[in-house]
């Protein structure tokens, strides 16, 4: 099998209908729009400037502490870079600390605070 399809089974398992593959995108603005989160979690990736990208857009951002971007990532930021992605508790709890503050600035941000 090869490695693309054994992640969209693995999503299928994890979450059925609810995590998208949409593949290279020339307008992604509609997909920035739609995510809560993006996560990047490449075992190596020089930059990755669907992190900057993502940042722009006011998303969280999740990735793999050997992705260059993560450099880049201060204050509240780091809390988005994974060390273990051999290690799902690891990168879990990264992610739902990034989803966590999304969650409660969405709310802030309802209640004009």
């Amino acid at each position: 099998m090869r490695r693309m399809e054994r992640y969209r089974a693995w999503a299928d398992r994890l979450a059925p209908g609810r995590i998208v593959f949409a593949g290279r995108q020339d307008e992604i603005e509609n997909y920035y729009a739609a995510a809560d989160l993006i996560a990047l979690m490449s075992i190596q990736e020089a930059f990755g400037n669907v992190v900057l990208e993502a940042l722009a857009a006011g998303l969280p951002v999740l990735v793999n502490r050997e992705v260059g971007a993560a450099e880049l990532l201060k204050g509240a930021l780091l809390d988005g870079i994974v060390d273990r992605l051999d290690e799902p508790r690891s990168w879990k709890q990264n992610f739902f600390g990034c989803w966590t503050k999304r969650t409660m600035r969405r709310s802030r941000k309802r209640l004009g605070r």
